[in-house]
């Protein structure tokens, strides 16, 4: 009998040790371990939806990007391809914003966690290849690293070139929408490729100038360069907060790719330190493992500014007064933030009725005031027609969304008809939104850039950071406050 007690003891123990040996043992730094801790089986079924979002949109920039820069490609079957990707991006993003799908994903759960652990490991390879290959390519240099050092100075479009002008003026004690000068910008940044306009020499062109017409125009002006072109884009078209943010950049010399990757960096720190401590790895990859925004940033997106004040606007509606200064700071640095404001106060109307969704317009409206002033004040002609350039210049069709089939036609299509359908369609997402607000807040996010893509103008660029706007504000106001709200103790 002691024998057999005996027996039982020891396999006993064999069983504690085995089961410690185990559990030490998992616990060993393994790709699967990592993977495992990054997607814990409890992960809401809604947020793995980013990272099949992220999937989609490298296809749609691809062809996206194909279509743009290579003319032999731009034909009908590129063109469809880059939209009905665009328009499944959008859907995946919709569908990651409604909290009434976590309860119907449910069953595919295990299937999704799948599909967004190998996904993750994919991009992160492209990551890394892109970091090591195709960033010295694009950038001409061998030390361009995406991590590595930028050279200065060094831009791949107009905008950021127009914007450090305006930065260096304004530094100089002048007015920037008085003395911005693309020819003279061009001067300091070789590479530009600049927009051109349906006026001058380029007046009966369409859908776009060839490359030896934009060589010709660009000769002629460089004959005299202190006059801006009829043909090229010469504004700065972007309100004061465009070019006020970046001047202790600009005044150090460095590249402006650097302070846009500093903006990017906070907005995932943000959306990292408010996601609740068991989702916090998961918001991680996820801020990691978005390809575009890195490419974006390596092109000269000026987005993660206006988006990372929008982040914050969003996320603070608790907090009125700070809320609604950072959508008013949102609203200063470009015009594509304007979209955003009416769902803003459509939300604030319904949370806290239209008291406070009329005293947060008046503080939108003061920001961006305050900002514009003194710019308004010294040349308002200037200014209105910089500010208004995207809607009353003659700009060229170009985009990833509908209007890459115009681009596809030698017959002039109106830029007003693709006005009022973006019009429409803004229209009619605001009266979705003033109905279903409460059942899905953050919808607004994708449904106020949605009327872009219907736009005369709808660069892929302009929604390279919509995924993770989205994946932020519903990892930060619907997890976190949901689950701080199960911990508080019942009333008694």
């Amino acid at each position: 009998m002691q024998r057999g007690l005996f027996k039982k003891v020891r396999l006993s123990s064999r069983g504690i040790w085995q089961e410690k040996v185990e559990s030490k043992t998992s616990h060993r730094f393994s790709p699967r371990g990592l993977i495992q801790r990054l997607f814990p089986p409890t992960t809401p079924p809604r947020l793995t939806l980013f990272f099949f979002a992220i999937a989609v949109q490298c296809l749609a920039a691809i062809f996206a990007g194909i279509f743009m820069g290579f003319e032999s490609a731009r034909n009908i079957g590129v063109a469809l391809c880059s939209v009905v990707f665009f328009l499944a991006l959008f859907v995946i993003i919709f569908a990651m914003a409604k909290p009434v799908l976590d309860q119907r994903l449910e069953p595919w759960r295990q299937k999704l966690l799948t599909g967004a652990k190998v996904i993750v490991v994919v991009l992160v390879i492209a990551i890394i290849g892109e970091a090591i290959i195709i960033a010295p390519l694009l950038s001409g240099s061998e030390e361009a690293l995406l991590f590595g050092r930028w050279q200065n100075p060094f831009t791949t479009n107009d905008r950021i070139a127009l914007t450090y002008q305006g930065s260096q003026t304004l530094l100089d004690g002048e007015n920037p929408y008085t003395h911005s000068n693309i020819i003279l910008a061009m001067e300091q940044f070789p590479t530009v490729d600049p927009t051109a306009l349906r006026q001058g020499d380029f007046a009966e062109v369409y859908p776009y100038p060839t490359e030896a017409q934009v060589e010709e125009a660009l000769a002629k002006a460089r004959a005299n360069p202190e006059v801006p072109p009829l043909e090229f884009e010469s504004k700065i078209t972007y309100p004061a907060g465009s070019f006020i943010f970046q001047v202790p950049f600009v005044a150090l010399g460095l590249d402006l790719r650097w302070f846009y990757l500093l903006c990017t960096l906070i907005m995932m720190g943000v959306i990292a330190w408010q996601a609740p401590p068991s989702l916090r790895p998961l918001a991680i990859t996820g801020a990691i493992v978005g390809i575009i925004v890195w490419t974006a940033i390596l092109g000269g997106t000026m987005d993660p500014l206006y988006i990372l004040f929008l982040l914050l606007g969003w996320t603070l509606r608790r907090r009125p007064w700070a809320s609604a200064i950072f959508i008013g700071l949102a609203a200063i640095s470009k015009q594509t933030a304007w979209m955003f404001i009416p769902f803003y106060l459509v939300l604030l109307l319904h949370e806290s009725g239209w008291r406070r969704s009329l005293q947060s317009a008046a503080v939108i409206g003061g920001v961006f005031v305050a900002a514009n002033i003194a710019f308004i004040v010294d040349d308002p002609q200037a200014w209105f027609a910089a500010v208004f350039a995207p809607i009353l210049d003659p700009l060229f069709p170009q985009g990833a969304g509908i209007v890459s089939f115009a681009a596809l036609s030698t017959s002039p299509s109106s830029p007003l008809l693709y006005s009022l359908l973006m019009g429409a369609v803004l229209t009619g997402a605001l009266a979705w939104y003033y109905l279903r607000c409460r059942q899905a807040p953050q919808t607004a996010l994708l449904l106020a850039m949605v009327p872009v893509f219907f736009s005369w103008r709808s660069l892929a660029s302009y929604f390279s950071l919509l995924p993770l706007l989205v994946f932020g504000a519903v990892i930060i106001l619907e997890y976190k406050r949901a689950r701080a709200a199960a911990s508080e103790p019942a009333p008694s």
